[in-house]
Order: C-alpha cells, then structure tokens, then sequence
C-alpha cells in the first residue's frame, strides 16, 4: 500500500511539473484550432493542380494556404465566411512531378488548423512522350465504304478515343471521334484518294482536367501509315 500511494504521489508530482513547463510555454492560454478544410479534392493536369475544397465548420476562418516541398511553399487563399460555407478552388503551376499537399486554414489571430494532407501530381514532357498513336490493322474498302479496322491500345497510359480528320465527296473536313473500344469505323462519303489523319487522345487519370495527345499519324487506302 505504501509503495503504491508513493507512487501515485510521484506521478502526480511529475504531471504538475510537465503542466508548469507548458504553461511557461504557451503563457497559460488555451492552444486554438480553427476548424480545417472538408472535402478536398485535388485535380491533376498538365503542369498544374486544381485545389477544391470547402470551409464551413468555422466562421472565424479568414485564409486557407496550400503547402507543398516539405512546407517551403505555399499559396494563399482569401476566405470569406460572412455568406455561410466558402469553397476554395486554387490553381497551382507546377512542373510534373508527384506532390505532398498540406493545407490548413487560419483565423485572424493567425491560429491554423490540424492540416489536411494530400497527395496529387502534375503531368508533362515525360508524360507526352510516353504515348502513341493507336496502330491502323488495315483501311480498305468494303461494300464500296471505306472502313478502318484498329488493333486494340495499351489502356494504362489513359487513351479514351481518337480522333479521325478526312475529307468527303464534297471537297469538306470531317472530324470523328472514335470512342477507344471501338474496332471498326466507317468513313461515310470519304474522298477516296485523299490522306486520313488521326490522333489518339489521353486522360491520365479520372481527376485529370486537361486532355493530352499522340503525335498525328496518317494513311491512304493502300493501307501504309506515315
């Protein structure tokens, strides 16, 4: 019994000293936290992000800041809570590479929230050199229409359709878009002797704003691309 109320007493004593040391610390006042940013999305795109996000949990909130390289830098965002929930919707340029984001909210004492963290990446050069043109199986002529049949696309880089540029009996372009799963396509009143263009289009990812493209490839009748 003895040991056990000594014990007790030591602790006690310990946690009155750890609770002087914070209070010479902090002034004996109370740590504030503004209420952090819900709902954070961040879209990926060529060469930039699009940070989304909502303040609503705190009316005091007065600036959200965006940080990435390890808190180096940052981007801040006037928030106006006087209307009730506020979203933030902040581009960043940023050339490709992968990003850590952290993001807190302030009020107008300068206290910041726990920050929210996110990971996103931006898309460039390396990205657009990593992609081709959707291969041509063959491109004839079949019950007098000219039809092209595709091989099928390596779909991890993000292809969703291709685009065909002819030109018609009437001497007009003709845009097509192809969707990516389709096999087979038809060239309505093609000019026969003309050249065909097309261009595969990409979307990296399913958060991805801008749409990227292969090199143009083109091809006749006689079924040799170029």
């Amino acid at each position: 019994m003895t040991v056990l109320l000594s014990g007790c007493i030591a602790c006690g004593a310990f946690s009155c000293t750890d609770m002087d040391e914070y209070r010479k610390i902090s002034g004996d006042e109370e740590i504030v936290y503004p209420g952090k940013i819900e709902q954070v999305v961040v879209n990926t795109g060529h060469e930039r992000v699009i940070v989304n996000g909502i303040c609503r949990s705190d009316p005091k909130i007065v600036s959200c800041r965006i940080y990435w390289d390890l808190g180096t830098r940052y981007e801040e965002v006037p928030v106006d809570m006087s209307g009730g929930a506020f979203r933030i919707e902040k581009e960043i340029t940023l050339p490709e590479n992968t990003y850590n984001f952290d993001i807190y909210t302030y009020d107008a004492a300068g206290n910041r929230s726990v920050p929210v963290n996110v990971s996103s990446k931006t898309y460039g050069e390396q990205y657009e050199a990593s992609l081709t043109n959707r291969l041509v199986k063959s491109f004839a002529v079949q019950d007098g229409k000219a039809v092209v049949e595709w091989w099928n696309i390596e779909t991890t880089l993000g292809p969703f359709e291709t685009e065909v540029v002819y030109t018609n009996g009437s001497a007009e372009q003709v845009e097509l878009l192809v969707p990516i799963g389709e096999m087979t396509t038809v060239l309505e009143d093609y000019d026969m002797v003309s050249e065909v263009e097309y261009t595969t289009f990409y979307r990296p990812d399913t958060l991805c704003v801008d749409v990227f493209r292969s090199a143009p490839s083109q091809m006749r009748l006689d079924g040799a691309e170029r």
